[in-house]
């Protein structure tokens, strides 16, 4: 299952990624393997009717995206990786689900630079609901 990061509209969502992430517009890299060390990269693949950021976590992610048979238009991106975790929903643990919830990039930001990974988790829900649920699968893992 991939992991995305949501944004307010459908289209021009690799313009939002370089405003409210920082990330940088990049050539593909040539592999996996090329990506920089704490950087992520981001595909925003146009769909038509709508964009989505796909975040490529792993090798088998990577070479989904860079499928030739794909020729969809993409834009590669490179973020913090922390960022991307956050942002995406991305759960290290192996079967678990990600969160679909719109991040505040702010938050999101302000957590990824928090040293400890469960208080990162925490700051990026929205309302005190989102931050207990969130507690609660931490604690149920």
């Amino acid at each position: 299952m991939g992991y995305y990061i949501e944004t307010p509209t459908t289209h021009g969502k690799a313009d939002y990624l370089t405003a409210h992430y920082d990330a940088q517009v990049v050539d593909r890299p040539a592999s996996y393997a090329g990506i920089p060390e704490g950087k992520a990269l981001i595909v925003v693949v146009s769909n038509g009717i709508f964009e989505a950021a796909g975040f490529a976590y792993s090798e088998r992610e990577f070479d989904a995206f860079v499928n030739p048979s794909d020729q969809r238009p993409k834009t590669f991106l490179l973020m913090d990786r922390r960022e991307a975790e956050l942002a995406s929903g991305y759960n290290r643990e192996q079967g678990s689900m990600p969160d679909f919830s719109v991040r505040n990039p702010q938050e999101v930001r302000r957590a990824a630079k928090s040293a400890d990974r469960q208080d990162a988790e925490l700051h990026v829900a929205g309302t005190p609901e989102q931050s207990q649920s969130r507690l609660a699968r931490f604690f149920s893992r």
